[in-house]
């Protein structure tokens, strides 16, 4: 997929409804992006689609860490509807 391709309004709405779930469960609360983190997202995620197949951007630490902390997520989360983490499909 390229970058701008993606449908990155979707997967950001995505995104904010399970953080708005893992942030309302005591026992998540630690795993939910604070909002410096969720604004820290969009401008990631702007910064994907404002570029072209054939450009590069950069991405400071804090961008990777909320990445990190994305892919620390509960797999069912971070995957709804899949009977396996799409990871564990691909190892096959």
């Amino acid at each position: 997929m390229l970058y701008k391709t993606g449908r990155f309004d979707g997967i950001l709405k995505a995104i904010g409804d399970i953080n708005t779930q893992l942030a309302a469960n005591e026992s998540t609360k630690k795993l939910a992006m604070t909002p410096e983190e969720g604004m820290l997202l969009k401008h990631t995620i702007n910064t994907l689609q404002a570029i072209t197949a054939y450009n590069t951007s950069t991405f400071v630490l804090d961008e990777y860490r909320i990445l990190l902390k994305l892919m620390s997520w509960p797999s069912e989360k971070l995957y709804p509807g899949s009977p396996k983490p799409l990871h564990e499909n691909n190892m096959k």
